[in-house]
């Protein structure tokens, strides 16, 4: 059972790193042999997801990668789609120390406050607004008129 878990493990790590090398390859690979590289990683993806065994991990990970099949090789079909995720993990490291360094959140309320208002705090900065002022005028204006302003109004104020 074991063998069957290495062996499903390193075909699974070696179809992943063939299909990232296609993605890095795309601008200098001939568009029908990009295709055709990518149909033929898209077969060998299914005959992975037709694995037989009797290894709990293994059908664990199966079970997985049949639900998220649609989803797998996606960067393969869309250029601007990355192949990992580093810069959602990047964009997640503030909350991430911020709540370790204050030792954590001490209650599920807490932690949903938190999440909610990184969240917040996140999407002011990608869209080049200020943060704090952004969420003063925000909340001045829901006293005011009961209502919160869009995003969209900020945007268009700066």
């Amino acid at each position: 059972t074991n063998d069957n878990w290495a062996t499903f493990k390193e075909t699974l790590k070696t179809l992943l790193q063939d299909a990232i090398q296609l993605k890095r390859d795309k601008a200098v690979v001939p568009l029908e042999t990009y295709v055709s590289s990518r149909n033929e990683l898209e077969r060998r993806l299914d005959r992975l997801l037709d694995f037989q065994s009797e290894n709990v991990e293994v059908k664990r990970l199966v079970k997985r990668l049949r639900k998220y099949r649609a989803s797998l090789l996606t960067f393969l079909y869309h250029d601007e789609v990355p192949f990992d995720n580093n810069h959602a993990e990047r964009n997640i490291r503030p909350a991430v120390l911020m709540r370790k360094n204050s030792y954590g959140n001490q209650s599920q309320n807490g932690a949903e406050i938190q999440s909610i208002l990184m969240s917040v705090f996140r999407t002011l900065r990608q869209r080049k607004l200020p943060p704090l002022e952004t969420l003063q005028k925000a909340l001045r204006t829901f006293i005011l008129t009961d209502k919160l302003p869009s995003l969209a109004e900020f945007e268009a104020a700066s």
